[in-house]
């Protein structure tokens, strides 16, 4: 008898690494109804609303993590470019008068209640571009692309300039510790 995939997902998930998360996300709520209650009481307001409000998006997102968990995600790697595409046209669009200005800023789509920031899909796209064609033929490492490569190098560079600032660190402390030798100012 062939097993429901779902059951799949439940002999795979990360049970700790779920809770986890669900425990700050509730924490994150009561933090945000014990800053909000006695202003929102203050004004005549239901002092929970805030808390309700996080509630229901958490449980949005829950949903949303289930859904996102049971589709198999491979089949991104064909469309990486495509969905790269697409989110650099809609970063594009929000400079355009289909962006929303908001706070001096004009970052986000406004789609009725909701304000959709593309920078933040970008973020995503640039992880299935970079991964799907860094790692997609790498078998045992042998055959190490230019990509991987480039990114060794930036780690050395970053290192030396970890090293020279290190150094700096270690001259200013030594100059420090000079200047603690003599004492307190005279008055």
């Amino acid at each position: 008898m062939e097993r429901h995939p779902a059951w799949d997902l439940v002999s795979r998930c990360d049970f700790i690494l779920v809770g986890s998360a669900v425990l700050l996300s509730l924490l994150g709520a009561v933090m945000v109804y014990s800053a909000t209650r006695v202003e929102l009481a203050a004004a005549g307001v239901d002092p929970k609303f805030y808390l309700k409000r996080q509630l229901i998006w958490l449980a949005i997102g829950l949903v949303v993590m289930v859904v996102v968990a049971l589709i198999d995600y491979h089949w991104l790697e064909q469309w990486a470019y495509v969905i790269y595409g697409l989110v650099v046209l809609s970063l594009l669009a929000v400079l355009t008068h289909f962006g929303h200005v908001s706070l001096g800023a004009q970052r986000w789509f406004a789609v009725g209640p909701l304000e959709v920031q593309p920078s933040e899909f970008a973020a995503l796209a640039l992880i299935l571009v970079v991964g799907g064609g860094t790692f997609a033929d790498l078998s045992g490492f042998s055959h190490p692309r230019p990509q991987i490569s480039a990114a060794v190098q930036d780690l050395q560079i970053l290192d030396k300039n970890d090293q020279a600032l290190q150094t700096m660190d270690q001259l200013l402390q030594e100059d420090g510790s000079a200047d603690d030798t003599a004492g307190p100012p005279s008055s």
